[in-house]
């Protein structure tokens, strides 16, 4: 998946990451607040089994160089 790719251009036109707190992000401006960087985000953390859900939310992340790279929580609401 590219960053024009369909998929992501469907999201942002249907989504507003305005749901989605963002609480930690790497220096990769493709993943910085984009639908891109949101759904790769959150590919990897389902992938890697980084994920965690709660009554009210669901929070992933990812590790990039063993480092936290990105944490990220969506209301169930947003899902």
């Amino acid at each position: 998946m590219e960053p024009n790719d369909h998929v992501c251009s469907e999201t942002d036109r249907q989504c507003s990451l305005k749901g989605a707190d963002i609480l930690t992000t790497d220096s990769d401006e493709r993943y910085r607040d984009t639908s891109y960087g949101l759904i790769r985000r959150l590919r990897n953390a389902v992938a890697h089994a980084h994920t965690k859900f709660s009554e009210d939310d669901m929070e992933f992340w990812d590790y990039w160089d063993g480092k936290e790279a990105y944490r990220a929580r969506l209301a169930r609401t947003e899902m």
